[in-house]
């Protein structure tokens, strides 16, 4: 009895969060349909054609916008729904090798944070050093990729390592 109880509650909160994410959605198109409604064209070639889908997904982050925090609050809670979902259909949630990467990078995201930039700064001074003019577009997605992949090690001894210091160590904070 209690069981059942507690699968509902769960998907109880599982459409509350549905709901969110629908209700942010549709906040965020109209608010950025009421905002490419009133867009000035910048160029006399874009002046004869309508909004695209891309220009409707053009949002800024800097400065703040609303459009980007609907869209942004949107999607995570669309995805908390299915991380849910699918904690429920398992019967040890998330112990798949797929969900590794997830993990890893989940039980360390300040440690991440912190050393993706540190790797972004070390790759720019490299490239720097080695006198590139410009770096093709097509090399920053394999650049970032490859310092995702680097930081994975990295990040599972700094999980493992969060995971053996005591509940009150500043550790945990990282």
């Amino acid at each position: 009895h209690t069981h059942t109880h507690r699968y509902i509650y769960i998907y109880i909160n599982i459409l509350y969060i549905l709901t969110y994410s629908i209700l942010f959605t549709c906040i965020f198109a109209h608010s950025h349909s009421l905002t490419l409604a009133h867009m000035v064209a910048p160029s006399p070639s874009r002046a004869q054609s309508s909004p695209t889908v891309l220009d409707f997904l053009d949002v800024v982050k800097y400065p703040p916008a609303l459009t980007y925090v609907l869209i942004t609050f949107a999607i995570l809670h669309m995805l908390i729904a299915v991380f849910l979902t699918l904690s429920r259909l398992e019967e040890q949630p998330f112990t798949h090798f797929l969900w590794t990467p997830l993990k890893v990078y989940g039980t360390s995201p300040l440690f991440y944070y912190i050393m993706h930039l540190v790797m972004g700064a070390i790759v720019a001074l490299i490239i720097d050093s080695q006198k590139i003019e410009g770096l093709a577009f097509g090399w920053i997605y394999p650049i970032w990729i490859g310092i995702v992949i680097l930081l994975f090690p990295m990040c599972r001894w700094y999980g493992r390592f969060k995971a053996s210091t005591p509940p009150e160590s500043v550790w945990r904070f990282f």
